[in-house]
């Protein structure tokens, strides 16, 4: 999983579904460089498309937010959804969240 570049997808393939669907992008170190690009494509293929971030203990730093404006639902833990929001609380970290992803569902412990 770590090693599956984005030159190592059929985008035929891929594009001939109705939906995207990422997940453990954490884990997927070398893919991450270009998921928003990959979740671009897939919107222009007409996809629908669903990120599921998985908790990783090695988080980065930054997430691409570049991402969110490609994507229809966003599937994060509460943990996740304050690191990418930045926000105090998983509350109002739903609620910025939802404000770039159409469709934010946050997984509770």
């Amino acid at each position: 999983m770590a090693d599956m570049r984005f030159e190592d997808l059929d985008l035929d393939l891929v594009f001939n579904a109705r939906h995207l669907h990422i997940s453990s992008l954490f884990l997927q170190r070398a893919l991450r460089p270009r998921v928003a690009e990959l979740f671009r494509l897939a919107k222009q293929a007409g996809l629908t498309t669903s990120l599921d971030t998985n908790d990783d203990p090695g988080w980065p730093v930054g997430l691409d937010t570049e991402i969110f404006k490609h994507l229809d639902v966003l599937l994060p833990n509460e943990s996740e959804a304050c690191r990418l929001a930045k926000g105090a609380t998983p509350e109002a970290s739903l609620e910025m969240l939802a404000k770039q992803v159409p469709l934010v569902a946050m997984k509770t412990r």
